[in-house]
């Protein structure tokens, strides 16, 4: 009997185990094998072998892609997911080809599958043209459970897309910038809706009842909005991310869309009474438009340690025009935005925010200076340690703020460092740095 029951654990347990597939831009479908010395060409290709638990590494240099790559029709578990990967010390750059046809094929990663990890992929280049719509080069649609980490998505057309029933998802530590549409909606030729879709992150068409989470990402420099929330009923939580320079053309002056750091509506079918929108220790400066804008997001929402300067209309903007709901905004910067700092209704929660509690000046911070926000990572993907934004010693906005039980300011530094909380996005104090839990120094 033992026998028995040990000979089928053990066909299981070989059946789990996890296997490598290997892609490379001088790799073949036809004659691969997906091998590390023999790889396929394209995603596709090995995602028709991956299975849950395995591992398809992309090898270095550029793939550009003749079609589509669909990866729908399998997932991974809770346990064993498919990853999606650059080969260590590697970095794979995925674009497309010049004889890609968008109008047959649309994006260029299409994505509808639970339990994947994409990481350390620079997706770039897949750029609108004249007399086609622009699409999404990374386009996930109703994917959940999965990770990505590490993406650099750039000089793109469209916005990185997490659309429709997409739940429990973790973007972590990702770059998006330089994405534009110049040719704008039909037809196509610029004379409608230019500059006006192309965002850096869109996550929406949410319903209620999904959660995604955004964490040490950077939007800069995209055509429209940094990160869009766009016709999204689901709980959407921003920590500890940087948004700047949106708005804008290529040239970095000619006005894009609509300009806004985060936009965080609109709802459909959500009412004032419901919590789903979390945004703390983030960073929105030098935006066309606004910082932090609720957009007729009809939700409540958590709005903590953020700073917001240099915008160009206004800073922290909720609207009674976009229902009365007793938004929680507390321990915030807002400085030099151009038509308010604050624009927000009385039925709003508000707590030692710097409109409230001292007078800003340049002398606060040790430096206001955003040149630098776009510098190198850390070597983990974290976001880099700056002077930008950080309060300088003696600051009346140093040990005011109102504990919110959080623990990590904007750059993974423990909170509080002082015995009180600071106001702002970055605590001031001798910095200890964390990641994902860890000390690290």
């Amino acid at each position: 009997m033992k026998r028995l029951i040990i000979l089928p654990l053990l066909l299981l347990s070989l059946s789990l185990v996890a296997t490598k597939i290997y892609i490379s831009p001088t790799g073949n479908d036809g004659t691969g094998d997906g091998s590390i010395s023999t790889p396929y060409l394209t995603l596709e290709a090995a995602w028709a072998d991956a299975s849950a638990g395995d591992t398809i590494y992309l090898r270095g240099g550029t793939y550009e892609f003749t079609t589509r790559q669909d990866l729908i029709g399998k997932s991974g578990t809770s346990d064993n997911r498919i990853n999606i990967w650059s080969y260590p010390g590697e970095k794979a750059i995925i674009t497309e080809h010049a004889t890609y046809n968008r109008t047959t094929q649309g994006q260029l990663i299409y994505v509808c599958a639970d339990y994947l990890y994409f990481r350390d992929l620079e997706i770039c280049n897949f750029e609108q043209t004249m007399g086609n719509r622009a699409w999404s080069a990374l386009f996930c649609d109703s994917t959940s459970n999965s990770i990505f980490e590490r993406i650099d998505y750039h000089h793109n057309g469209m916005s990185m897309t997490i659309r429709n029933t997409s739940d429990n998802n973790l973007i972590l530590n990702c770059d998006f910038h330089h994405n534009y549409d110049p040719w704008g909606r039909t037809p196509f030729d610029g004379s409608s809706y230019a500059y006006g879709d192309a965002d850096g992150l869109n996550i929406s068409e949410n319903p209620p009842g999904v959660t995604n989470t955004i964490r040490g990402c950077r939007f800069w420099s995209n055509a429209d909005d940094g990160l869009d929330i766009w016709g999204n009923d689901g709980y959407v939580t921003i920590d500890r991310c940087w948004s700047w320079g949106n708005g804008y053309r290529e040239d970095g002056t000619t006005i894009g869309g609509d300009g806004n750091g985060f936009k965080l509506g609109e709802t459909v079918t959500l009412d004032t009474s419901v919590f789903a929108r979390t945004i703390q220790y983030s960073i929105a400066v030098d935006n066309r438009r606004g910082g932090i804008v609720q957009n007729g997001a009809l939700c409540r929402h958590y709005v903590y340690n953020n700073t917001v300067i240099r915008n160009g209309y206004r800073g922290i903007y909720f609207s009674s025009g976009w229902g009365e709901a007793r938004h929680v905004i507390t321990n915030n910067i807002a400085y030099l935005n151009t038509n308010a700092d604050d624009f927000t209704h009385e039925g709003c929660i508000e707590t030692t925010n710097s409109w409230q509690v001292a007078t800003v000046t340049a002398g606060d911070f040790q430096s206001l200076g955003g040149a630098n926000l776009g510098a190198k990572r850390q070597a983990d993907g974290s976001l880099p340690t700056l002077t930008s934004f950080r309060l300088r010693s003696g600051s009346d906005l140093i040990d005011t703020g109102t504990d919110v039980d959080l623990k990590l300011d904007t750059y993974g530094h423990r909170i509080p460092q002082n015995g009180t909380p600071d106001i702002g996005a970055a605590e001031y104090g001798n910095y200890v740095l964390f990641y994902n839990g860890k000390q690290l120094y």
